[in-house]
């Protein structure tokens, strides 16, 4: 499974924008209407981050 859909499993409230436009576009992952991810220059590497900051968030904290 790609990223993308891994991360719709996990939380169905995602969703990927474009922003900005020509070779200032970007894209971000947001969750209803707050950002969820860091950005990134394409919409693969948008859901990658997204896939992992959803791993990040599952794992349990050492603090």
């Amino acid at each position: 499974m790609n990223s993308k859909a891994l991360c719709l499993q996990a939380n169905p409230n995602l969703y990927c924008k474009p922003i900005g436009a020509g070779m200032f576009q970007f894209y971000q992952i947001f969750e209803g209407q707050y950002f969820f991810a860091n950005s990134a220059n394409t919409e693969k590497a948008a859901w990658d981050l997204a896939l992992k900051k959803l791993e990040e968030d599952k794992e349990p904290s050492h603090g």
